[in-house]
């Protein structure tokens, strides 16, 4: 884990998952007295390279890299460095907010730096400096109006070989319902992941505000009726259980 993760941050993770984390050289006492269930490194530099971690602890890790790239001169060490554990580590979660907000303030800590790159710009960096980006898209800078200002790019490992599509069985039908609320950055990438597979699926639009209605799904309901719509789900789900064998 790269980054200043709090408290809240890191409550959701342990003990569920064994942590390492790299902080700077001024919190990385502090971070070991106050979260001692974790290990933790000091960077030298905004550079983690003085640590070399087992492959056996790479290979089962999920490398989470939050508010950092953005605060870096230049941020190729740190790509170098990320490239080197993603030969043995299977994923690597890297945030970074959006520069296309810059200047709209907010109350959420996550944007507390303005950014330097939009999402295309990061997708175009992050593939010319080889990574294996499988997803990238918007997520909330914040928990109270969630509102979508971070880039949240997903990066596999150097190695791994792309899956095949698998279908479904000709006599096995398998249906998907997904709720969405303003998902217009991922909704395409999400529902392919399914179909990709033979699985239909069937999108729930709550009345987004955002493009999501015009890529042609079908809007339902507003969000004050999800609960009913959620009943409906259940309702249906247990009629077709009733019908299918």
């Amino acid at each position: 884990m790269f980054g200043h993760p709090t408290a809240k941050n890191l409550i959701q993770l342990y003990p569920q998952f064994e942590i390492i984390g790299f902080v700077s050289e001024l919190d990385v006492q502090a971070y070991r007295d106050r979260y001692g269930f974790g290990t933790w490194f000091a960077e030298h530099g905004n550079s983690p390279l003085a640590v070399s971690l087992p492959e056996n602890i790479l290979e089962r890790a999920v490398i989470i890299c939050t508010g950092v790239i953005e605060q870096l001169t230049t941020p190729q060490q740190l790509f170098a460095n990320l490239r080197r554990w993603l030969d043995h580590a299977p994923v690597c979660i890297l945030t970074t907010p959006d520069r296309s907000f810059n200047g709209e303030g907010g109350n959420g800590s996550a944007a507390s730096h303005e950014g330097r790159w939009n999402q295309i710009e990061l997708e175009q960096l992050l593939r010319a400096e080889g990574f294996n980006v499988e997803f990238i898209g918007l997520t909330a800078s914040d928990s109270a109006a969630y509102e979508k200002k971070i880039i949240m790019a997903v990066i596999t490992n150097n190695i791994a070989a792309k899956p095949g599509k698998v279908g479904a069985p000709r006599d096995f039908r398998v249906v998907a319902f997904m709720a969405a609320y303003n998902e217009a950055d991922i909704i395409v990438q999400s529902i392919r992941k399914w179909t990709d597979q033979g699985v239909n699926v069937h999108v729930l639009e709550n009345w987004s505000t955002d493009a999501l209605h015009r890529r042609h799904v079908v809007q339902t309901s507003r969000p004050r009726f999800r609960r009913r719509v959620a009943k409906f789900l259940v309702r249906l789900i247990e009629h077709l259980l009733t019908h299918f064998e």
